[in-house]
């Protein structure tokens, strides 16, 4: 995931992206601390981009829904430019959970839309 996120920032003005069989290792340890319903003390520092739409694609039956949606959250956090998230992975109320007790702290994650699948 480390060169994912460097492509991002080196890609600064990159609208939207696909990430194909995204591969998640090597993802932060603070990607698995983040709660559904306890915001961190500490605030996750922005990436510097402009992405608007990203669709995560993997086809690996070793992730887990677990490890998948800290993935995503942390990745939600992490990119206040977003505003479509695609992932293969059914969003549920945990995530709406999630969003309502982290938006005074990340006000973007208000107007995120997350889709199940590809996003257009």
């Amino acid at each position: 995931m480390a060169v994912s996120l460097t492509l991002l920032e080196k890609l600064h003005n990159l609208n939207q992206i696909v990430f194909y069989n995204f591969d998640m290792v090597n993802i932060p340890n603070e990607a698995f601390e983040i709660a559904d319903d306890a915001p961190q003390n500490t605030r996750l520092s922005p990436l510097n981009t402009k992405l608007v739409k990203l669709m995560l694609d993997y086809d690996r039956p070793e992730y887990t829904d677990e490890l998948v949606m800290a993935v995503i959250k942390y990745l939600a956090l992490r990119l206040p430019s977003l505003k479509v998230f695609g992932a293969w992975i059914a969003f549920d109320a945990a995530l709406a959970s999630f969003i309502d007790n982290y938006k005074a702290t990340y006000p973007h994650l208000v107007d995120l839309v997350f889709k199940l699948g590809m996003v257009e």
